[in-house]
């Protein structure tokens, strides 16, 4: 089931996300969720012992940065995940 986060951010930070959005031909939303998805995979930020812990979660990871990697995806693509 989707979760629903609530993010507080200040005009030009939600200017510029927007703006970046836009750029990429994206929702705002898709474009959050992809690019912390890309920081997350890119950063180590998850490790082997947290994907143990939840192995749909590694599996969702993978999917999301093989999309971003290859630029393929779309908001479609990203909602099946």
């Amino acid at each position: 089931m989707a979760q629903t986060i609530t993010l507080k951010v200040e005009d030009h930070v939600h200017a510029a996300l927007k703006q970046a959005a836009k750029k990429e031909g994206r929702t705002l939303p898709v474009f959050i969720k992809n690019t912390l998805l890309n920081y997350l995979h890119n950063n180590n930020e998850i490790n082997d012992n947290k994907m143990k812990e939840t192995p749909v979660a590694k599996k969702e990871v993978k999917k999301s940065s093989s999309a971003i990697r290859s630029r393929w995806y779309s908001s479609s693509s990203i909602d099946e995940i």
